[in-house]
C-alpha cells in the first residue's frame, strides 16, 4: 500500500481498506494512512507535511498484528505537531499484541498530549515492543520533539505504567537527534523513555539527543522509583548493548515521600 501524503489535518477513519487512504469525505487522514498501512504485507511510508494534527478518536494503532514495516515522514518537529486531545488516550500504540517483526520509523514530528488513563500500561507518547515474540521489534525516532506525556496512576500505590514519553517492552531501540521534555510517569520508572527487556534481548542506542525536565514523582508512599529521564532494565538470560553518546541530560529529577529510596534523577 502507498505510499501515501495526508493532505487533512482531520482526525478521520479511512472509510475503506482497499490499498487507498480516502475518509468518508475523500480525504487522506493520519489515522486513514496508518489504518491502510496496518493491512498491508509490504512496507509503507507516510508522508506528513507541516500542521497540527489534533487526535480526537483515541490512540494511533500502528500494526497491532506485528509483521509490519511503516515509515512516517514529517515535515519538521517544530512545524509538524501529533497532539492528543482527549486526556484519556496516548498518542501511538505500536505492535499491541507484541507479535514482533514490526519496524517503525518516526520522523521530523513532535508527539505530545498523550496519556495512559485508558489501560494504565505506561507509555503515554509511545507504547511499544514486542515483549517476548521474535523477530524483535524495531522503534526508530529520528529528529522528533516527545515532550509533555504524562502517565497518571489509576490507584495510589500502582507503581507499574513505566515510561511518560516512551515505553518500550523488548526490542530494539534507536533515537537520534531528538528531545523529551517534560515528560513524567508518576511513580513509575523512566520520566522520558523506559525500556525493559525481557528474555529476548535488545539493543538501545541514543545518539545526539536531549532529556530535559523529565521526571518521576512518587506521592504514593511506596517504592523505589528511578530514572526521571531515562530507566533501562534487562534480563542477565539476553542482556542489550545500550549505547548514549553526545546527548544532553538536564533538570530531570526523581522524588519520593516513601520509605525507598528516589534512584537516578537523570
Amino acid at each position: 500500500a502507498g505510499p501515501f501524503t495526508v493532505n487533512t489535518v482531520a482526525d478521520t477513519h479511512d472509510a475503506s481498506i482497499n490499498g487507498s487512504c480516502a475518509d468518508s469525505g475523500g480525504l487522506c487522514s493520519l489515522r486513514a494512512a496508518i489504518e491502510e498501512a496496518n493491512a498491508s504485507t509490504t512496507p509503507t511510508t507516510i508522508t506528513l507535511p507541516a500542521g497540527t494534527y489534533n487526535l480526537s478518536l483515541g490512540e494511533l494503532s500502528v500494526a497491532p498484528d506485528g509483521n509490519r514495516t511503516l515509515t512516517l515522514n514529517g515535515a519538521g518537529a517544530a512545524s509538524t505537531l501529533i497532539h492528543q486531545t482527549d486526556g484519556t488516550n496516548r498518542v501511538f500504540n505500536i505492535d499491541f499484541y507484541s507479535i514482533g517483526g514490526t519496524t517503525v520509523t518516526i520522523n521530523a514530528v513532535t508527539i505530545s498530549g498523550g496519556t495512559d488513563r485508558n489501560d494504565a500500561l505506561g507509555g503515554a507518547g509511545i507504547l511499544a515492543g514486542s515483549v517476548w515474540s521474535t523477530p524483535r521489534d524495531s522503534l526508530n525516532l529520528t529528529n522528533c520533539v516527545v515532550t509533555d506525556n504524562h502517565v497518571f496512576q489509576p490507584a495510589s500505590a500502582f507503581t507499574l505504567q513505566p515510561g511518560g514519553g516512551l515505553h518500550m517492552a523488548g526490542g530494539d531501540l534507536t533515537i537520534t537527534n531528538c528531545t523529551f521534555s517534560n515528560n513524567s510517569s508518576a511513580a513509575s520508572q523512566g520520566g522520558a523513555v523506559a525500556y525493559i527487556a525481557p528474555e529476548i534481548g535488545g539493543t538501545v542506542s541514543i545518539t545526539g539527543s536531549t532529556f530535559t525536565g523529565n521526571s518521576v514523582i512518587n506521592i504514593s508512599a511506596s517504592g523505589p522509583v528511578g530514572g526521571g529521564a531515562l530507566y533501562i532494565n534487562s534480563d542477565n538470560s539476553a542482556p542489550n548493548t545500550i549505547t548514549i553518546s553526545n546527548s544532553t541530560f538536564n533538570n530531570n529529577f526523581t522524588t519520593s515521600i516513601s520509605s525507598g529510596t528516589a534512584y537516578g534523577g537523570a
